[in-house]
């Protein structure tokens, strides 16, 4: 379902815990926005001016993505209706803001590493953080988890199937990889671009074009790819993963976006009441179009304008919001941030078991969702707590995150 601010270096940890998919909490970009100069190697080193201050850390972006991580364990929970329809609201109302807001952030927080890492260090650190978990998904843990929920869909009253394939819910890794390859060439782009967009259109609006224009290019290849795609070699195993990238790079690059630019990172964070009623006028009309069939090309397109609208316009009535509750690294802000990528991992699994065995045991369809999700969040805490947190192995195959080697004792005693 594109280019970034340099942050100013300090020797400080940026949070007092690194979120678990590797991504460091980052800061809102500097003002005024900064221009990158070109330093040694692929590294970029930033031209700072007297007036920059450094802003305070961006909790609540970390806390925001966590949390549309953990909303889509109870989007999955509502599968107990055997997707016919009982549940079909709570599946509208994530498709219409959960991912888009995600790739959003993860955007930002992608540009805040390509400012902290080299080119290899960045590509290395996230293709472990997001490949690893994604093989021991694909490999370990789907297989059952796909075989325990056809046979829950078998026993539907009415003949369904699920919407399901060898990746199940961690498709997003895989679209995550894609973008982590395309991000540094994004951004090289937009430098390019951006000086002759703002000496023509001014400040604010070559931001504003860039967005239009990237995402009509995003909905005419999602169009081409539906239209064409069955032609390329075994399209429908890995239909989701194209389809959705592409799909959802306008989010993805406005949260590049969104950290090189201060301007755009307020625009994004202010008038929360605004965008909140803007999101939820825009609702209503998207899901009347979700019920009218899709006949011609136009029709297509108008519908991937509003689904951009609304996605757009809930991501920042919650960037917003989050920004005025999340202030602070609060404990129940980092448990969330810390555990959310463990939960959503391993929550699958322990949704469809549940759901098997609930309906086994002649539990009604609102028992079984509930139980399915509460179990799954409650698994997914003592997972990561339990052992992701103390066994490097876990720690690896979950969250891709490597054991920090220790340090001689020498070196501990000088610090």
């Amino acid at each position: 379902m594109t280019t970034r601010a340099l942050q100013p270096s300090s020797s400080a940890p940026i949070s007092p815990r690194s979120p678990a998919s590797g991504e460091r909490l980052s800061r809102p970009p500097l003002e005024p926005a900064l221009t990158a100069t070109p330093g040694e190697g692929s590294q970029t080193a930033p031209a700072r001016t007297l007036e920059q201050k450094p802003a305070g850390r961006v909790h609540h972006l970390d806390f925001l993505r966590a949390s549309m991580m953990i909303l889509g364990v109870f989007v999955h929970a509502s599968h107990a209706d055997y997707d016919l329809g009982d549940y079909q609201g709570i599946r509208f109302f994530s498709g219409s803001f959960r991912m888009a807001c995600f790739f959003l952030i993860s955007g930002y927080f992608s540009a805040a590493m390509l400012a902290r890492y080299s080119d290899g260090q960045y590509l290395r650190r996230r293709l472990l953080s997001l490949g690893v978990p994604a093989l021991f998904a694909v490999l370990v843990l789907n297989p059952p988890a796909l075989a325990a929920m056809q046979h829950y869909f078998a026993s539907s009253p009415v003949p369904s199937e699920p919407i399901a394939n060898w990746h199940l819910h961690v498709w997003f890794l895989f679209v995550l990889m894609l973008y982590s390859l395309a991000a540094r060439p994004l951004l090289r782009v937009w430098e390019v671009l951006s000086g002759s967009l703002t000496r023509w259109f001014g400040a604010g609006y070559a931001e504003a074009l860039g967005m239009v224009l990237i995402t009509g290019a995003a909905s005419i290849a999602l169009k081409a790819l539906e239209k064409w795609g069955t032609a390329l070699p075994s399209f429908d195993s890995y239909s989701e993963i194209l389809c959705s990238g592409v799909e959802d790079l306008p989010y993805f690059a406005f949260g590049l976006l969104m950290h090189r630019s201060a301007r755009v990172f307020r625009f994004a964070h202010a008038r929360p009441w605004l965008w909140g009623a803007l999101a939820l006028g825009l609702l209503g009309p998207r899901y009347w179009l979700e019920l009218q069939p899709i006949t011609t090309t136009p029709q297509h397109l108008m519908h991937l304008a509003l689904d951009y609208a609304t996605a757009f316009a809930c991501s920042f009535a919650l960037l917003s919001a989050a920004e005025r509750w999340v202030r602070s690294a609060q404990r129940w802000v980092t448990l969330t941030a810390a555990s959310a990528y463990t939960i959503y991992i391993v929550h699958y699994l322990v949704i469809s078991l549940t759901l098997l065995y609930t309906q086994r045991w002649g539990l009604g369809q609102p028992e079984r969702a509930a139980a399915s999700a509460l179990l799954a969040l409650a698994v997914g805490y003592g997972v990561h707590f339990g052992l992701v947190e103390r066994l490097p192995i876990v720690a690896l195959l979950l969250n891709g995150r490597l054991a920090k080697p220790a340090r001689p004792a020498a070196q501990r005693a000088v610090a």
